[in-house]
């Protein structure tokens, strides 16, 4: 089933992640078990983090390389989807990386410098956002990476717990709400940085 659209950048796999996990609950469960210390208040186990803490520090377990592949999916065609604190006060950033051919430049690079290449072994194959990669070394290449930065306007999560089932329920949650602002917010964003049309909502 095609999921990836225009201004869909990441989504979650909540039946990949009941079907893949050792305790029969969730996979997510088990890497944020192996990351509780990154949770809480330094020294405090029991006190949450705040609600943009929080909300970075899940989002690192839950998408690849930590996780991978990850509760979270990014779409095949992207370099990452990262969140940041914002420069002046409160809030995240999303930062996007949209990997760009040769033909994104206005000048005309030399043939013999290569361009990203198809990359079709992801997890979620998908032939109109297939994944690119880099190619081998033995030629020179220009990679271009532009980096769409997306103010997260919305709500975010404010956790009730730092361990076991309540802080799984309280990452699923957190993420939702990510995911969705990402979409709403870069998704867009990164449509227009790649020239397509974004279907009206």
């Amino acid at each position: 089933m095609n999921t990836w659209t225009p201004s869909t950048l990441v989504r979650t796999d909540d039946p990949y992640d009941r079907a893949r996990a050792s305790d029969g609950h969730s996979r997510l469960a088990a890497y944020l078990d192996q990351h509780l210390d990154r949770f809480h208040e330094y020294d405090e186990p029991d006190t949450p983090l705040s609600a943009e803490e929080f909300a970075m520090a899940v989002w690192d377990v839950a998408t690849a390389p930590v996780m991978s592949p990850g509760y979270v999916r990014t779409r095949p065609d992207l370099g990452h989807v990262r969140l940041a604190p914002a420069d002046d006060g409160p809030g995240l950033v999303a930062r996007v990386g949209v990997l760009l051919h040769h033909s994104a430049l206005k000048s005309r690079l030399p043939f013999a410098w290569r361009d990203w290449e198809p990359y079709r072994y992801h997890l979620e194959h998908d032939e109109r956002y297939d994944g690119l990669a880099a190619p081998d070394s033995d030629r020179p290449a220009v990679l271009i990476t532009a980096e769409v930065s997306a103010p997260l306007a919305g709500r975010l999560y404010t956790p009730m717990d730092t361990r076991g089932r309540g802080l799984v329920e309280d990452a699923k949650q957190a993420v939702r709400l990510l995911v969705e602002q990402i979409n709403a917010h870069a998704g867009p964003m990164v449509a227009t940085v790649q020239g397509e049309a974004v279907s009206a909502r």
